[in-house]
């Protein structure tokens, strides 16, 4: 089949295309071939860090025969060349891949970064020392891509992992031992997270001693001491999964002090397809313990690219913690492929509505009839706005949603485009799930989760004053959570979803909030599609909403916006909701000075005065300063002087002495033309 000779790539080619031809029949055996020819060895799990760099030389080889069988068919073979390629294309492709399996020597410990009190000693690594109070983090130089969006062909890559260590946690007195190690996937850092000692294992930020922004860390913690705060009642030592917080989303508990009985060993998978993640622990008595949670790593917020690794930490009790050994292997990262959506060139139709093709997506689609019958004939108004009316329903299964009716639709759908193909193929915590659509006629129906605490302007100053006040209380804490999430979610449009969004229209009632006031960005009637290689996007004239719209959006004439529109928005938000009123009043006297400016001018008496909407009883000086400088940076007059949202949620892991204030706002700016 395959003669290796100075013409073995023609050779190749010419005797595949038979079986081409008969592909109808035969996709299974031609799919076969394909893959031993272009990839003849299998890389299999290797044991060293070199998987990367074999993957990429074999991706090259491969490439180089494509090219090379190309050049050599001619332009008459091309159309069963094409159906060559797109059996090739179906087939399952290996990904680079992080494994290995080390002992600790000195050759291993190269590979990882050491934080805190974590050191390398001989055959094991010292997490923590003796000490009171201390923490200390492993974690591998390099990191691991959960998910790849960027694969072309409607396809997508998503990473599995299996990871398995030996450790020991040891008491040097007859005193109760505390706090406990974990293993994690997170935020890359090369410092430990400020005040992560003691229950938070060296893994999360204690929010007590200020605010330090989202975690995103998911954690597989090996307690040994009881906190009341977050472990589950009448435990000491237990196994539990965590996700953003040190309270747990399963736990197993175990014997009090089982986990000081030597060495043991613990093995944890992660099953992306599945989102769930599993742990066993062995110890030397020969019992077993397990825990298993449902967990998608990309939902909760981690990056695209994360670190693994360990840490460990101590309290006014202390003990050791030692890893002994670790082994990691990323399972084969896959390419799936999306029925139906790769054409060969001459099935492709470039004059095809966008329309037509988003009714074709894998949304599920619903009759004008169905949707009727789930909001029983529109009774229950949940609110309305600019592009329609939304309405409380329920599916089938019992389950609750919401439905927005575009009544107003323009001709072309262009709202409704925009939102489907915004939201269609997003996933993340902190944007709204699109569950299914209809389009009838010139009806259309969009259909979500069901967000049970409404929008954020509910909380915001200037709320609904006919409403009980007191419903309306959130607390300081709670609110930069929820600021915090919607920079998350901007963050993920912006960089990490299938196609970059600029939403274009943040504002408080474009905010829900779930039943634990996890916010959800939402409302993409306006958002526009940024292509992966352009930075920024051609807008007709102004879209947003004043008061937030950006200087450079608002004078829409003059020429393109970028996802740092969408960053004025968000400053524009978070002073909105820490102020004692709106920056944009109707009813504002022509005297009035531009909050922005009267902030700025008044930081320091605005701190700790809480504002109309906001509880004070759990108010701090400390968490309002903060906000504020986050936001006066967000609304710098040229887009080339805002933070991106990565950053942005860089600053909110700061402290807030690392802060510094910017540059003074003024209501004209000295907004110019040039984009960041």
């Amino acid at each position: 089949m395959r003669d290796r000779d100075q013409d073995g790539t023609t050779k190749f080619y010419l005797s595949i295309v038979p079986l081409v031809n008969r592909y109808t029949t035969r996709t299974g055996w031609c799919n076969s071939i394909c893959h031993k020819f272009f990839f003849p060895q299998d890389a299999g799990n290797s044991s060293h860090d070199n998987n990367s760099s074999k993957a990429a030389k074999q991706a090259n080889a491969t490439a180089a025969r494509l090219r090379s069988a190309m050049a050599m068919a001619g332009n008459h073979r091309s159309s069963q060349l094409h159906l060559l390629l797109l059996f090739c294309c179906t087939t399952t492709l290996r990904a680079a891949a992080l494994s290995f399996d080390y002992d600790f020597s000195a050759d291993a410990a190269k590979n990882l970064v050491f934080m805190g009190d974590a050191a390398h000693a001989g055959d094991r690594i010292n997490l923590t020392n003796l000490g009171v109070w201390r923490a200390g983090r492993v974690a591998h130089r390099q990191l691991v891509r959960l998910w790849d969006d960027d694969v072309g062909g409607g396809r997508t890559t998503t990473t599995s992992f299996t990871t398995a260590f030996s450790f020991a946690i040891g008491r040097n007195s007859t005193n109760q031992p505390a706090d406990g190690m974990a293993f994690f996937v997170g935020l890359p850092r090369d410092n430990l997270p400020p005040h992560s000692d003691g229950a938070f294992f060296g893994l999360l930020s204690n929010n007590y001693f200020g605010p330090y922004g989202s975690p995103r860390t998911v954690g597989v913690e090996f307690d040994t001491f009881s906190n009341p705060m977050w472990d589950p009642e009448g435990t000491v030592d237990h196994v539990g999964i965590d996700v953003n917080t040190v309270t747990s989303k399963n736990t197993t508990a175990m014997p009090t002090l089982s986990l000081l009985a030597g060495v043991m060993r613990a093995e944890v998978s992660y099953d992306a397809a599945a989102a769930r993640m599993a742990v066993t622990l062995r110890t030397l008595d020969g019992m077993s313990y397990s825990v298993e949670a449902a967990v998608d790593l990309r939902a909760a917020g981690l990056p695209q690219d994360a670190a693994v690794g360990f840490s460990a930490a101590t309290g006014d009790l202390v003990e050791s913690h030692q890893l002994l050994s670790w082994s990691f292997n990323s399972s084969t990262v896959f390419l799936v492929y999306k029925k139906h959506k790769c054409l060969l060139p001459w099935q492709r139709s470039t004059t095809a509505p966008r329309l037509h093709s988003l009714l074709r997506s894998q949304l599920k689609s619903y009759t004008y009839s169905k949707v009727r019958k789930m909001t029983k004939s529109f009774t229950h108004t949940l609110g309305k706005g600019g592009y329609g009316t939304v309405y409380k329903g329920s599916l089938s299964d019992g389950s609750t949603i919401a439905v927005k009716i575009l009544e107003d639709s323009n001709n072309d759908g262009e709202d409704f485009i925009n939102e489907v193909s915004s939201i269609g193929r997003t996933s993340h915590i902190n944007v709204v799930t699109l569950l299914g659509l209809c389009h009838h006629g010139s009806k259309r129906a969009l259909i979500y989760e069901y967000m049970p605490n409404g929008s954020l302007d509910k909380f915001a100053v200037g709320g609904n004053d006919t409403m009980q006040q007191e419903k309306f209380l959130i607390s300081w804490e709670k609110l930069y959570d929820i600021l915090v999430g919607v920079a998350q979610g901007l963050d993920y449009l912006h960089h990490w979803c299938n196609h970059r969004v600029v939403h274009l229209d943040i504002k408080p009632q474009n905010i829900l909030l779930d039943q634990d006031f996890c916010p959800k960005i939402s409302d993409f009637g306006l958002a526009k599609l940024c292509k992966p290689k352009e930075s920024k996007i051609s807008i007709g004239c102004a879209r947003g909403t004043i008061g937030y719209m950006a200087p450079e959006v608002f004078w829409g004439h003059r020429g393109a916006v970028t996802t740092k529109s969408d960053v004025y928005s968000y400053g524009m938000l978070i002073l909105h909701m820490v102020g004692e009123r709106e920056n944009i009043n109707a009813s504002t006297e022509s005297g009035s000075k531009y909050f922005p400016e009267w902030l700025y001018d008044n930081l320091n008496q605005f701190c700790g005065v809480p504002s109309g909407g906001i509880d004070g009883s759990n108010s701090t000086s400390e968490v309002a300063h903060k906000l504020v400088i986050i936001g006066f940076w967000c609304i710098q007059s040229a887009p080339t002087d805002r933070p991106s949202m990565s950053e942005v949620i860089d600053m909110f892991d700061r402290s807030l002495t690392e802060l510094q204030l910017p540059p003074r706002i003024s209501c004209c700016g000295n907004y110019n033309e040039s984009f960041g």
